[in-house]
């Protein structure tokens, strides 16, 4: 079992996935009644892609998840693909070693040495066209103004 935070393990999907997406922190959904870790778009035309990750690190963060679908739903139904990132594959295990993961979630853990990230399970394709709504959009502008403002100070 990996004791990568949740700090590190956001570090690792920043370093594999921002050379060819924008990646967004937090992101709430429209209805602003809930958010994902990461959101990162491709910024390549031909690349349609709008990838969510949800970052757990316990067994029961991730159970808790899995109660309240409708937190995931309200980002996921904008994204291409959806992804659990783990600290380690226990993390989804249940009884008799069955993973637990919702059949259109891709599962990335890290390597055995830590050093970098791996797909587990490749997330299906969630949809063909990645339509962002206004609402979605404003609040990723948003977000990017907050954080030109902190690189200012």
């Amino acid at each position: 079992m990996s004791d990568l935070t949740t700090k590190e393990l956001v570090d690792m999907i920043v370093k594999r996935f921002s050379r060819d997406h924008m990646i967004f922190f937090e992101v709430g959904s429209p209805c602003r009644k809930r958010s994902v870790d990461i959101l990162a778009i491709n910024h390549y035309y031909d690349h349609d892609s709008i990838i969510g990750f949800e970052v757990k690190v316990s067994r029961s963060d991730f159970l808790n998840e899995l109660k309240a679908p409708d937190k995931a739903e309200s980002i996921k139904k904008y994204c291409s693909h959806w992804y659990l990132v783990a600290n380690s594959e226990s993390v989804v295990k249940g009884r008799g070693g069955v993973i637990d993961l919702p059949e259109d979630w891709g599962l990335i853990i890290p390597t055995k040495k830590n050093d970098k990230l791996r797909v587990k399970k490749e997330a299906p394709r969630l949809r063909k066209n990645c339509n962002i709504p206004l609402p979605l959009v404003a609040r990723l502008l948003h977000k990017t103004a907050d954080f030109k403002k902190q690189r200012r100070k």
